[in-house]
């Protein structure tokens, strides 16, 4: 998913319209996609290197910056985060351990 954002993030255009959310003029919500996604991936790795359980992972997390500029106040998308945001940890920590379900 980072490889493909940053190959988007190549390409020239200054409108994006991503799958949910608004219509963006500028690559800079992309970039900051990238960063949180980034972010979010080298604190799972860093917490499973230190043998952090799932729970733990999750409780160390520090992504609250990405928050306030991805989802703001939005009710909308402050939900859709406060879903999304525990998946993904999962998902990466699952993927650090190679256990992704079938």
């Amino acid at each position: 998913w980072l490889e493909s954002m940053a190959d988007i993030e190549q390409l020239d255009f200054e409108v994006m319209i991503p799958g949910h959310g608004s219509v963006r003029e500028s690559k800079e919500h992309l970039r900051q996609v990238i960063g949180f996604h980034s972010a979010l991936l080298e604190q799972v790795e860093n917490a499973v290197a230190r043998g952090r359980t799932l729970e733990q992972t999750r409780a160390e997390m520090q992504l609250e910056a990405f928050k306030k500029i991805l989802a703001g106040e939005d009710p909308q998308a402050v939900k859709a985060w406060d879903d999304f945001v525990p998946a993904t940890v999962e998902r990466a920590w699952l993927e650090a351990h190679r256990r992704l379900p079938d």
